[in-house]
């Protein structure tokens, strides 16, 4: 075999890779995630200190399996999925390979220095919202828009974490990470309650429509929106917790077809919930 056929096979593999947004992202979280999974082992055993005065192993540890873990998921999932609702061209090639790009640099620049850390993981960010915001808004599928608010406000809140560690605000890191943490939940329940009914009714044998409810939908939806804040902003810890409430004490009204036992069941369930957030 010639080297130029060779060269055009190596060329074949690359874009196979970046035909599909799943491929490059979530191939890379799963090697990020056992590289760090080692750094972050070794760290807490030996005790290795960031030159960071500001950001502790534990809350680097936090940042990269947020932003950079998750955040790989999330846009992998995004990319492959926003093509089929909007039946718009996936986003393929050299567009994809630029925020894989940038994702990987944003992982490996923190013992190089944070602004280019900070530059690299914001650049990703813009770059994985403008390729999901654009097939949706050019189809005007508002009702995304919940997945792009999300999306927009984790940049928001990644923002906060790299104006904490540089000193810029005093807060930062807290606001980065737990609004990180709440906002990828959130992500994560918004993208299930769109594929686990679809697998669901494909995976039992028999015919079956599946609906989800618009009544707990906008219960959820309130009261995660009111808890993002009151976490940050109220004085007592036990406040927050208690927004949780309404969607999670009314679960049971939001089922098509619960059958009153089962309702009671998930009744006390939701009412025992808010706790384990406080």
């Amino acid at each position: 075999m010639s080297a130029q056929q060779q060269e055009l096979q190596e060329l074949d593999r690359i874009s196979i890779l970046f035909q599909l947004g799943f491929r490059p992202f979530f191939l890379g979280a799963g090697m990020i995630a056992v590289l760090f999974m080692i750094l972050w082992t070794a760290s807490y055993s030996f005790g290795w200190a960031h030159s960071f005065p500001r950001m502790s192993s534990i809350h680097w540890h936090a940042h990269e399996m947020l932003y950079g873990y998750a955040m790989a998921v999330i846009a992998g999932f995004l990319l492959t999925a926003v093509c089929n609702w909007t039946g718009q061209p996936a986003l393929q090639g050299t567009g994809l390979m630029l925020p894989f790009l940038f994702w990987l640099a944003s992982m490996l620049d923190l013992a190089v220095s944070p602004w280019l850390m900070l530059i690299c993981d914001l650049g990703f960010w813009i770059l994985l919202s403008v390729a999901v915001m654009k097939p949706i808004l050019k189809v005007r599928q508002w009702r995304q828009s919940g997945i792009l608010a999300k999306l927009l406000l984790l940049g928001f809140s990644n923002f906060a974490f790299y104006a904490g560690i540089m000193g810029w605000f005093d807060d930062g890191i807290r606001w980065g990470l737990y609004g990180g943490l709440y906002l990828i939940i959130g992500l994560v329940l918004t993208m299930g309650r769109r594929v686990i009914p679809f697998f669901t009714a494909r995976g039992v044998g028999y015919s079956v429509e599946l609906k989800n409810s618009n009544w707990l939908d906008l219960c959820g939806s309130s009261s995660s929106f009111s808890f993002l804040p009151g976490s940050y902003f109220s004085p007592d810890p036990f406040i927050p917790p208690i927004l949780l409430w309404p969607s999670l004490l009314f679960t049971p009204f939001g089922f098509q077809d619960g059958s009153p036992r089962e309702s009671g069941k998930n009744l006390c369930f939701g009412a025992c919930l808010p706790p384990i957030f406080s």
